[in-house]
């Protein structure tokens, strides 16, 4: 597997869309099974018992390989004939990351990265068809949201030396290098057409279909700057400064 997270609107669509242009990666899209099959799912912070539990399970051999044997059988049906990986780009299995290295130890790792106004204003600025970003319609609480996926993303890197980080400014800027080191980190062999991702004809269902049916482009770098007076609370939050 290769696990695509990052905040939402941080490029994971478009990362997920250039390496399944790649004759060996088949792109499965978001997918919440990690969470479904780990029981994770009907977990909330409050249920002490429940959270007990859970941790008790990461030291249970028989769980972790039950996981796992589920997750990758899940995985079995997104894959075609030569492929030889398959992407998972839900976003917020940045949570989720110890668990993956627990179950999947020889999974890749990418974690999307975008300035932090940019992706939180492609959040603020974005309807969403579900409630699961309600957090991205008030501006403290987007800023203190992100804060927190950064401070647990630093400590994931202090633990783990072999997450790859995908910057997005980076990628926009050096199209062809940033994507020939991304094919590399998955072990596999450059192929061109990954620079024509555009044109790739599988099926997208997130919000960001529209930007990866299109070239790579900058405009969307510095979008929030049109609506400063309008952002003093993210920006404040964020502690931004000019």
């Amino acid at each position: 597997p290769i696990f695509i997270c990052g905040m939402p609107r941080s490029g994971t669509t478009l990362c997920e869309q250039i390496l399944s242009t790649h004759t060996k990666i088949s792109g499965a899209g978001e997918l919440s099974e990690l969470i479904k099959f780990s029981g994770l799912e009907n977990i909330i912070q409050t249920d002490e018992e429940k959270l007990l539990k859970f941790s008790k399970n990461l030291e249970d051999d028989n769980y972790l390989q039950n996981v796992r044997d589920q997750y990758l059988e899940y995985l079995n049906k997104f894959v075609k004939s030569g492929e030889l990986q398959v992407t998972d780009k839900l976003p917020h299995n940045f949570i989720l990351i110890g668990l993956i290295k627990l179950i999947l130890p020889e999974a890749k790792i990418i974690y999307c990265k975008r300035d932090p106004i940019d992706n939180c204003f492609s959040l603020y600025s974005h309807k969403f068809v579900d409630i699961s970003h309600q957090y991205s319609y008030n501006q403290k609480m987007l800023g203190e949201y992100y804060k927190l996926h950064k401070n647990l993303m630093n400590f994931w890197f202090n633990v783990y030396d072999d997450i790859f980080v995908l910057d997005n400014e980076k990628l926009v800027n050096n199209q062809e290098m940033i994507s020939k080191e991304l094919i590399n980190f998955c072990g596999l062999k450059w192929e061109k057409d990954c620079l024509n991702f555009h044109k790739t004809k599988r099926q997208v269902r997130t919000a960001s279909i529209e930007q990866v049916r299109q070239p790579i482009n900058k405009k969307s770098i510095g979008a929030w700057k049109s609506y400063e007076p309008y952002l003093s609370k993210l920006i404040s939050t964020l502690g931004y400064q000019k």
